[in-house]
């Protein structure tokens, strides 16, 4: 509720594995890396402020419209992190054709009185199905309509190069707001490969001179020893377990601790 006890703070943008769907709020990695950061000697001392502003079914478009709102609503922050997901670019279509404001959430204005009765009848199955369909229909819709982008794609393609867009903003508001940006993409080591999101966004950050949040190699070599330890929930979708988070979170620390000492 008060951040002003904190010496700098960090917005931590992305879409439900940021927000640490599956676990409890204080697993997700934000919140794991905000105790890392700040507990010393056994002691939590408040030097970098973690906020965490993911969100379940964001893409990037609406990350960065996160990142406005918070700013006017908390502050410029002094560390942006965003951890970008292979579903952005198909959750921004969404975002831009309207498709999203058209959920049934309580207070929409596009269905009006309607909500409350729509949202009793989407309880039956049939209800259930039928919006499955349809919105498999409109995504199928959604991507046949941007295949003919005139961003020219090589064989290498990933979901991250698609939402290059995204990375160019933050790129240049980190420059415009003069906060540090550091990156890092969803990823595990059974989808890993020179031509994942996660390499892509790696070598993009490297030539343009943003951190990288690297924690795939911790991920392989935890999983060395303890190989039935499952990487994600069964529950949630695939979303990360808890350990996946204090690795990702740990990734992230190590940039953090190392530029708060230098700044000091």
């Amino acid at each position: 509720n008060d951040f002003k006890k904190y010496k700098k703070i960090a917005f931590a943008l992305g879409d439900s594995y940021t927000q640490g769907l599956g676990g409890s709020l204080s697993s997700s990695y934000p919140a794991q890396l905000d105790l890392i950061v700040n507990t010393d000697n056994g002691e939590y001392m408040p030097k970098l402020g973690v906020i965490n502003l993911g969100t379940s079914a964001n893409g990037g478009l609406q990350n960065i419209e996160n990142y406005h709102i918070y700013k006017t609503k908390i502050g410029i922050p002094d560390y942006v992190l965003y951890f970008g997901c292979d579903n952005d670019y198909m959750d921004d279509l969404r975002f831009s054709s309207g498709v999203t404001h058209r959920r049934l959430v309580d207070g929409s204005p596009y269905f009006g009185n309607l909500v409350k009765p729509l949202q009793f009848l989407s309880k039956f199955e049939i209800i259930k199905r039928l919006k499955y369909a349809r919105r498999s229909y409109l995504d199928t819709q959604l991507a046949s309509d941007n295949s003919n982008s005139k961003i020219i794609y090589d064989k290498c393609e990933s979901n991250a190069k698609k939402s290059l867009y995204v990375l160019d903003e933050l790129l240049r508001l980190s420059k415009q707001d003069n906060f540090t940006l550091i990156l890092s993409w969803v990823s595990a080591p059974s989808i890993e490969s020179n031509c994942s999101s996660y390499s892509w966004t790696k070598n993009w950050a490297k030539k343009n001179d943003i951190k990288f949040a690297d924690y795939i190699n911790s991920i392989v070599s935890t999983k060395n020893y303890w190989p039935n330890m499952p990487i994600s929930y069964d529950h949630s979708g695939g979303h990360f377990r808890n350990w996946i988070n204090f690795l990702i979170a740990k990734s992230f620390s190590k940039i953090l601790i190392n530029d708060l000492e230098t700044k000091d």
